[in-house]
């Protein structure tokens, strides 16, 4: 038996979500997938378009095997506390192996680079950090060049893509929480996530 975990807010559940499930089943051999889930409301604290109850049924009906609902604390939260609950939850359970997130590039070592720098596992982020925004620069801009500043050779399209950055957030929260867990990214396919085009 090997467990897999994924974390969405299936706000609402579309072909791209189920691609993620059916490419995580068949990948890694996973037996049995469960998601975390949030509930009547997601991140940046907005309504789901559709009820909590109807997303998780959705969600079984295209092979999700069990959905926990990821307290609204968490859910309603920047990426990176949405992420840490998420990880939380997942890691508390004991059972689950590996977790899958769908991402614009894929490279599940190259998210882990990132997610090291910010870490403070390799690199010295919070030296370059500290620098850049003395000099005047926003968070976000100083964030990016001190990443950069220890991984030259990542470009910028790749730390703004909106499914990279959560990655790299959840794999910040496996670090941080000393999970066993392993993460596969799975590339995204199809349209962007911000694209007005099928």
């Amino acid at each position: 038996m090997k467990i897999g975990g994924i974390i969405a807010e299936y706000n609402p559940f579309h072909n791209g979500h189920k691609y993620l499930v059916d490419e995580f089943r068949k990948k890694n051999e996973c037996t049995h997938i469960l998601s975390v889930m949030s509930g009547n409301f997601v991140q940046r604290g907005g309504p789901a378009c559709i009820d909590k109850f109807s997303r998780a049924e959705m969600a079984v009906r295209s092979g999700v095997d069990l959905v926990i609902e990821l307290p609204a604390y968490f859910s309603t939260q920047t990426a990176e506390i949405f992420a840490q609950g998420a990880i939380k939850t997942l890691d508390s359970l004991n059972c689950v192996e590996e977790i899958c997130f769908g991402t614009e590039f894929g490279m599940t070592e190259k998210l882990m680079e990132v997610a090291k720098v910010l870490t403070g596992i390799t690199g010295n982020y919070n030296e370059s950090l500290l620098k850049n925004l003395e000099q005047g620069d926003s968070f976000v801009v100083s964030r990016e060049k001190s990443i950069k500043d220890n991984l030259p050779h990542i470009s910028s399209e790749f730390l703004k893509s909106s499914n990279n950055i959560l990655a790299i957030e959840y794999l910040k929260a496996l670090i941080l929480a000393k999970s066993s867990i392993n993460p596969c990214a799975i590339k995204r396919v199809g349209s962007d996530h911000n694209s007005s085009e099928l």
